[in-house]
C-alpha cells in the first residue's frame, strides 16, 4: 500500500512529465507552466524528507535540475525566444 505523501510526490512528478510531453510535442499547453514549476518544486521539497542513499539522492537532485532546465527551455521555445532543435 502506498502512503499519501508518496502518491503526492508521484502526482507532482506526473504534472511535470505531462507539461514537458505536451509542450515538446506541440499538443497544446494543457498543463500550465507555473503548475509544472510548482509541482517540481513541491516534489523537490518532498524528496528531502525521504531517507535515500547518498547516490540515489544525488541522482534525484540531478533529475530535478534537468527537468527544471527542460521546463525553462520549453517555455522559452514556446515564447519564441530561441528556435526549436
Amino acid at each position: 500500500m502506498t502512503d499519501e505523501e508518496t502518491k503526492k510526490r508521484f502526482a507532482n512528478l506526473a504534472i511535470v512529465g505531462n507539461y514537458l510531453y505536451e509542450i515538446s510535442n506541440e499538443n497544446g499547453e494543457a498543463t500550465d507552466y507555473f503548475l509544472a514549476k510548482t509541482a517540481l518544486s513541491e516534489f523537490a521539497q518532498a524528496v528531502t524528507k525521504v531517507d535515500l542513499l547518498d547516490s540515489v539522492r544525488d541522482g534525484v537532485e540531478k533529475l530535478i535540475k534537468y527537468l527544471d532546465t527542460k521546463i525553462e527551455k520549453r517555455k522559452k521555445q514556446q515564447d519564441g525566444e530561441f528556435p526549436r532543435g
